[in-house]
């Protein structure tokens, strides 16, 4: 039986809510799209991260963008539960 795909729409992020990569202390990871630069689309993974520590992690992610060991930080998304 196949499992149902559960997706969320957040600005220009897709969500699957059902595909997760990873969950750590400080938050979950899923697999997402993110629509980059006009009709481009790529596959990038969201974390889910409770608003204080979102903050925190958020700043740091833009300080170290460049590092070799980031993929790339996009952008960040809110709504009312995620």
């Amino acid at each position: 039986m196949e499992r149902e795909r559960s997706e969320l729409q957040l600005e220009k992020l897709l969500i699957s809510t059902n595909d997760i990569i990873g969950k750590g202390s400080h938050g979950i990871v899923f697999k997402g799209k993110f629509e980059y630069v006009g009709d481009s689309v790529v596959e990038v993974a969201v974390k889910r991260l409770d608003r204080f520590r979102n903050k925190i992690e958020v700043e740091i992610l833009r300080l170290v963008n460049s590092h070799p060991n980031i993929l790339r930080y996009y952008a960040t998304e809110r709504d009312n539960d995620f």
